[in-house]
């Protein structure tokens, strides 16, 4: 992904986005928010809000190239989360 212009510190034609290495993914910020690469690349492509799923690379593709096929997964929740349980994509929406 790429941005269509230059404007706010980055030029066009420069990826979107960065490595957060943390929690290994490729986030970027936009419109006052984080967002996951992963989860803007679904909606562009399918026009689909992610919303609460996980958005997740087949398994054909070990080295989760957003290019390849992504595809939804409904969270299975056993328990309530806590602040103490919380997934770091409970913190990500779109």
């Amino acid at each position: 992904m790429e941005w269509a212009d230059s404007s706010n510190g980055h030029k066009e034609g420069e990826m979107a986005g960065y490595w957060k290495e943390p929690i290994k993914r490729y986030v970027l910020h936009l419109a006052g928010d984080f967002l996951y690469a992963h989860r803007v690349v679904y909606y562009l492509r399918t026009g689909e809000d992610p919303e609460n799923k996980d958005v997740r690379h087949g398994d054909d593709n070990p080295e989760r190239d957003n290019r390849k096929e992504l595809t939804l997964y409904a969270r299975k929740t056993t328990k309530q989360r806590t602040r103490r349980n919380r997934r770091q994509s409970d913190y990500v929406g779109f």
